[in-house]
């Protein structure tokens, strides 16, 4: 029985979709059973001529994105904002399926890619810098997390033919937006408090409870002002309604 190796920081980054370093034949037999059909690779440096011949008898087509560089464009940049974006359209077409993201580290632009598809899925970005450090260890760089961060996702064409884990985490941000706008149109809709409407409901509640409280003191002491006695009725006399006694009222107040 043949041991199973897989590639370093190898992981599963959807369903159908995979991330590695570019492995070595060691690896060959982990990946085989995987069928990829593609095979996206994002860093300049070309794979070994037997990593080649692998996806070749595995009949899996082989995308070098990463083939031509340009330099002196990217800035500050680790990788270009096109590279990220070709390779996003591809891994978001659904005929490209199963597929094989990988970089000569398996770290660097492969931990940018997926930190971009992660805030195309609408992660929140510290998720997705603690997913990016759990690969890249102490290898991370402040650089790569700062270009996911900016990266314009308004670059990105979004295919037709997507795979069915985008579009089923699609349609629950679509119902979840929907069911944050019935709520925020409930809220206008309950102005008698006079509060903001994006206050929860439980402190309007309170907040009424408060203000019918506030008329009950106000009620009680619009009467004591009218000239109603503030002692106790058993106090006055039946008879002609003076006082029985002089000294201080009892307990019993209206």
């Amino acid at each position: 029985m043949s041991v199973l190796t897989p590639p370093d920081s190898f992981g599963i980054v959807e369903r159908g979709l995979f991330r590695s370093n570019m492995f070595n034949s060691s690896s060959f037999s982990f990946i085989k059973p995987l069928g990829l059909k593609t095979c996206l690779v994002l860093s300049t440096d070309p794979p070994s001529r037997s990593l080649l011949g692998f996806f070749e008898d595995c009949g899996t087509k082989f995308v070098h994105l990463g083939s031509h560089p340009n330099s002196r464009s990217l800035g500050w940049r680790p990788v270009s904002e096109e590279l990220i974006k070709d390779g996003l359209e591809l891994i978001l077409d659904k005929a490209n399926y199963p597929v094989l993201v990988m970089c000569t580290s398996g770290i660097h632009e492969t931990g940018i890619f997926v930190g971009c598809l992660r805030k195309l899925q609408r992660w929140n970005f510290n998720s997705i810098v603690v997913e990016y450090r759990s690969f890249a260890g102490n290898k991370a760089r402040y650089v790569n997390e700062q270009f996911i961060e900016l990266f314009d996702l308004d670059l990105v064409t979004i295919p037709q033919n997507q795979p069915l884990w985008f579009l089923d985490q699609q349609r629950t941000m679509a119902e979840e937006d929907e069911e944050a706008l019935r709520s925020s149109r409930t809220s206008m809709s309950s102005t008698s408090t006079g509060l903001p409407p994006s206050m929860p409901d439980i402190l309007w509640r309170r907040a009424s409870a408060s203000r019918i409280r506030l008329g009950s003191n106000m009620s009680s002491r619009r009467t004591s002002n009218l000239g109603v006695p503030m002692f106790p009725s058993s106090s006055i006399s039946p008879k002609n309604g003076s006082p029985i006694s002089s000294g201080p009222p009892s307990s019993g107040f209206f």
